[in-house]
């Protein structure tokens, strides 16, 4: 069986959405796991930045969830400044940002 180059780039692209795809599904796991976690250390709901509470709405929509609103809107607003503050800031997937 000959494959065309054009079957070659089709097979790229579709071997490269599924590679996305999973990478996605990683992540996920690994943030729930996360989350599974702060729940045993009794910090789950607790923002990593403010250390205030998480409102019921977002950990409800967004169960892996590391800061409250202000916090994350915060963290997105500055993560590409020089000038950033004293506290941590990070995505909600806990990179540094």
């Amino acid at each position: 069986m000959t494959i065309t180059r054009s079957q070659l780039g089709s097979l790229g692209v579709r071997l490269e959405a599924s590679l996305q795809r999973a990478e996605m599904s990683f992540e996920q796991v690994r943030l729930l796991r996360a989350a599974l976690a702060r729940i045993s250390a009794g910090t789950y709901g607790q923002c990593v930045g403010c250390d205030g509470e998480i409102g019921m709405i977002r950990l409800t929509a967004l169960p892996h969830a590391r800061f409250c609103i202000p916090c994350q809107d915060d963290s997105f607003r500055h993560r590409d400044t020089d000038n950033m503050s004293s506290r941590r800031l990070v995505d909600e997937g806990g990179h540094n940002v």
